[in-house]
C-alpha cells in the first residue's frame, strides 16, 4: 500500500501535462513527414523529367551513331574514288609521254601526224582524268570534314548520355533514401499517435477517478 499516494488531482494534473507533450511530438513528427513527403515527390518528379530526357539522349545518340557511320562511309567512297582516278591518271601521263617519245623518234612526216592527233586526244584525257582527281580530292575533303564534324556531334551525344544517366542514377539513389526517411518518419508518427492514445487513456482514467472521489466525498458529507 502506498503510504504516500499522489492526489487525484495533481495526477489529473501530470496526465494533461502528458498528453499535451505526446500531442505537440505527435503534431511535429506529423509535420516531419508532410516534409519528407513533398521531398520525396520532388525527387520523383526530378527523376521522371529525368528518364524521360535520358530516353530523348538515348535517340539522339544512336542517330548520330548511324551520321557517323554514313560519314565514315562517304569517306572510304571517296578514298576509293580518289584511288581509282589516280590510277587513270597515272596511266594518261604515261601514255602522254610515251607518245612523246614516239614522235621524238618518228622521221617520217605522215607518222608524226598522226602521232600528234593521237597525243593531243591523250593530253586531253590526261587533263580530263587530273580534273576529275582534283575534284575527287575535293570531294574527300569535303567527306572527311562532314565526317569530323559527325565525330563531334556523335562524342557531344555520348557525353550528354553519360552525363543524363548519371544524373538519374542520383536522382534515384535519392529517391529510395527519401522514401526510406519517409516510411521511417511513418513509423515513429504512428509510434507518436499510440503514445497519444495511450496518455488520453490515462487521462480520462484519472479524471473519472477524480469525478468519482470528488462524488463519494460530497455523498459521504
Amino acid at each position: 500500500i502506498n503510504s504516500n499516494p499522489i492526489p487525484l488531482s495533481r495526477q489529473v494534473t501530470l496526465a494533461e501535462k502528458a498528453i499535451a507533450v505526446a500531442g505537440k511530438a505527435a503534431e511535429d513528427i506529423r509535420l516531419a513527414k508532410v516534409k519528407a513527403a513533398k521531398v520525396e515527390a520532388d525527387f520523383a518528379s526530378q527523376l521522371s523529367t529525368a528518364n524521360k530526357s535520358l530516353g530523348v539522349a538515348g535517340s539522339d545518340k544512336k542517330l548520330k551513331d548511324v551520321e557517323l557511320e554514313a560519314t565514315a562511309v562517304g569517306v572510304k567512297a571517296a578514298e576509293d574514288q580518289l584511288g581509282v582516278m589516280k590510277i587513270k591518271a597515272k596511266k594518261a601521263q604515261e601514255i602522254v609521254l610515251s607518245l612523246e617519245e614516239m614522235m621524238k623518234q618518228s622521221s617520217e612526216h605522215s607518222e608524226k601526224e598522226v602521232a600528234e592527233e593521237i597525243l593531243t586526244a591523250a593530253k586531253k584525257t590526261l587533263t580530263d582524268t587530273n580534273a576529275s582527281v582534283g575534284r575527287v580530292e575535293q570531294l574527300l575533303q569535303e567527306s572527311q570534314a562532314a565526317n569530323m564534324a559527325a565525330l563531334k556531334e556523335q562524342q557531344l551525344a555520348v557525353k550528354k548520355l553519360a552525363d543524363l544517366n548519371a544524373r538519374a542514377s542520383q536522382l534515384n539513389e535519392q529517391v529510395e533514401k527519401a522514401v526510406a526517411d519517409r516510411k521511417s518518419i511513418d513509423e515513429k508518427h504512428m509510434a507518436a499517435l499510440e503514445k497519444y492514445q495511450s496518455c488520453e487513456r490515462i487521462l480520462k482514467k484519472w479524471q473519472d477517478e477524480l469525478v468519482f472521489s470528488q462524488a463519494a466525498t460530497h455523498k459521504s458529507k
